[in-house]
């Protein structure tokens, strides 16, 4: 069973130990920040799938020639055959045949998955900054003191 850590309090602590906990938090809200800048890139290719599957779903574009993606730069010419089937990577190399309602909810599934998990990253960001401003005033409170004692 997991504890949450204890709260700790920074007066208690010196500058060297102040500078320490800004640095952790820093590199935290780098991480954050990366991991967030990659789910977004994920939500925007899954909304990009929903509108491929929208578009090459109507009716009216069987017959008509797309450019199939092979890899990701690498694309061959086709004919859409069947608009109500689509085929949809999974992930990790596995794609599966479904139906363009299918394929649909699929993705709508995997943005909304995603935006949670941007919201809570948002929220734990928003948190993390806020313990940092308040590390550094800590900080700079502690080095103020330090000058008037010397002085």
């Amino acid at each position: 069973m997991a504890t949450s850590p204890k709260p700790v309090d920074l007066t208690s602590l010196n500058s060297e130990e102040l500078k320490d906990v800004k640095r952790q938090l820093d590199l935290e809200i780098e991480q954050l920040t990366q991991s967030y800048t990659t789910l977004r890139t994920a939500r925007n290719r899954f909304i990009e799938c929903q509108n491929a599957v929208e578009i090459t779903s109507k009716k009216e574009n069987e017959g008509k020639e797309i450019l199939v993606p092979l890899t990701v730069s690498l694309y061959v010419p086709g004919k859409i055959k069947n608009t109500e089937m689509v085929n949809v990577d999974l992930g990790t190399g596995y794609h599966v045949d479904m139906t363009a309602a299918k394929a649909m909810e699929f993705y709508k599934g995997k943005v909304e998955y995603v935006e949670k998990s941007l919201s809570e990253i948002e929220r734990i960001l928003d948190s993390k900054a806020q313990n940092g401003g308040i590390v550094t005033q800590v900080l700079r409170e502690k080095i103020a003191q330090a000058s008037a004692q010397s002085a």
